[in-house]
């Protein structure tokens, strides 16, 4: 018997590291590490210097998911360049 797992578009390592490079380009130099999860929408941790983001959270298509995934992404950014939290 054998088992199928689906594989996500965000796992797949070009997609992840364009999403990922996108970021840190957004974070002008600040050093924060960027997470792809599966839970959740999206957080900022200012004090781990961690950005975490769900691909899954909005949108039906892999296409739509990027770019959505792309918004969280600026929104937590925004977090890490003008607030404290």
């Amino acid at each position: 018997m054998t088992a199928t797992v689906e594989v996500k578009w965000w796992w797949i390592r070009a997609n992840a590291g364009r999403l990922i490079n996108w970021t840190r380009y957004r974070l002008q130099g600040r050093r924060y590490a960027v997470e792809l999860v599966d839970h959740g929408t999206g957080a900022h941790y200012p004090t781990l210097k961690k950005i975490e983001a769900n691909p899954e959270a909005f949108g039906k298509t892999p296409e739509s998911q990027f770019l959505a995934t792309q918004g969280l992404l600026a929104h937590e950014v925004a977090h890490a360049l003008f607030t404290g939290a």
